[in-house]
């Protein structure tokens, strides 16, 4: 069965933020055993290493990335949702492979990583919607006349009624 553009994109809008969230709680889960990894460069910071404020920023901006995503994938128009979905997959895929030290890490990582790839799969695979096809917002679809048919064996009466003249 195929569908129309109309519901891909519906079903794009709907995946989309769903994959950011995945991709998101995976981030956070796998930071969150970094704070138990002594190795970890997450759990140094926790402990005292120093660090620098611009640094936090870069990281708080960052995640803000893929945490903003889960909104605009949702509301942002085809065009645009395709070129920030894909900056922030080209932002946050390589911050996610160099974030971390460990299996667990390199696991979440993976998985996050795929996660994004999906992410770039459907906004790449977005169909143009068809212009004869769309109904844009201040357009009303053109009603299909109604055939007007009477039972069988009854005339059609004149809207005077018989016989008036």
């Amino acid at each position: 069965m195929r569908t129309n553009d109309q519901d891909v994109g519906a079903l794009r809008r709907a995946l989309l933020p769903l994959l950011w969230m995945f991709v998101l709680l995976n981030m956070i889960y796998a930071d969150i055993l970094s704070l138990m990894d002594p190795a970890s460069p997450i759990r140094r910071i926790m402990v005292g290493t120093a660090r620098v404020p611009a640094g936090l920023l870069v990281g708080a901006i960052l995640m803000e990335t893929s945490i903003g995503m889960v909104l605009l994938s949702r509301i942002l128009p085809r065009q645009a949702n395709r070129y920030a979905n894909i900056a922030a997959v080209v932002i946050n895929i390589p911050a996610v492979l160099l974030g971390g030290r460990g299996a667990y890490y390199y696991f979440f990582a993976g998985i996050e990583t795929l996660g994004m790839i999906a992410i770039l799969f459907l906004v790449i695979r977005w169909p143009e919607p068809d212009p004869e096809k769309t109904i844009g917002p201040n357009q009303a679809p053109v009603p299909t006349p109604l055939p007007v048919t009477s039972p069988a064996g009854q005339e059609d009466v004149p809207a005077g009624g018989r016989g008036s003249s």
